[in-house]
């Protein structure tokens, strides 16, 4: 319809006209009804602004659509907006292409071969943070079978990757993460009478904090970071020696 350049015609009409012409959406005011008609495609109920013919709108880009339930969501730029939209992909691209010494069309595959050597690297990361937590473990457990210990550079996985070489160790592993909200750990070894869940939910209430978990592993968060060693401490009161 853009490249025919077919006129736009805005008009009036009677009721008696209106009830004739197919509408793509009835109108739902009284009174004078415009309607604005591309020739053999289109007829609606506007009062808006439109131009004198579909060439005008220059160009249509549909930039994603999206079903929801029965319907199909349209995200579309037209006219001036779809060249500086454009203009700005084209911009990314060549940057993201430069800085990965490819060409624009060679993209996709620098990106698949970027994204499988980051998770190689990353399954390589892991197996070695699992090493070097087996051997922490094994120092930790030796000066007590109940470990508690907070961090302020790892991750929540890391802290879970500690905790489970505690347990495979027979340990107890009491573990809290610093950081703007502070998170906790607990672990118990198969035949412990310590139930983690259940001692975390206990410990981090007092603290107005939530978690929870299996007797096995658990985890929950404090609101106040400052408490944390306080937390720590209530739980390796709250174990049976």
């Amino acid at each position: 319809m853009i490249w025919e350049d077919r006129p736009v015609q805005a008009r009036f009409v009677t009721p008696e006209e209106l009830a004739q012409l197919p509408l793509r959406k009835p109108p739902v005011v009284e009174g004078a009804i415009r309607v604005v008609s591309v020739p053999d495609f289109d007829h609606s109920a506007c009062g808006g602004t439109h131009p004198r013919s579909t060439g005008a709108v220059g160009i249509i880009h549909l930039r994603r659509t999206e079903k929801r339930g029965n319907e199909t969501r349209v995200e579309f730029l037209c006219g001036g907006r779809v060249a500086r939209d454009l203009r700005g992909k084209n911009d990314a691209l060549t940057r993201i292409a430069t800085g990965l010494t490819v060409g624009p069309d060679e993209l996709d595959g620098a990106v698949a071969r970027l994204r499988e050597s980051e998770q190689g690297n990353r399954k390589r990361l892991e197996d070695a943070m699992e090493r070097l937590a087996a051997f922490e473990a094994v120092e930790l457990v030796g000066k007590g079978k109940v470990v508690m210990a907070a961090y302020s550079d790892r991750t929540i996985n890391d802290l879970k990757t500690l905790a489970n070489q505690i347990i495979a160790r027979g340990g107890v592993a009491l573990l809290g993460l610093r950081g703007e909200k502070a998170q906790i750990v607990f672990a118990s070894p198969a035949g412990s009478p310590v139930n983690a869940g259940a001692l975390l939910k206990e410990v981090v209430g007092q603290f107005g904090g939530k978690g929870g978990g299996q007797a096995a592993m658990a985890q929950g968060g404090l609101p106040d970071a400052s408490k944390l060693d306080a937390a720590l401490s209530l739980a390796k009161e709250r174990i049976p020696t």
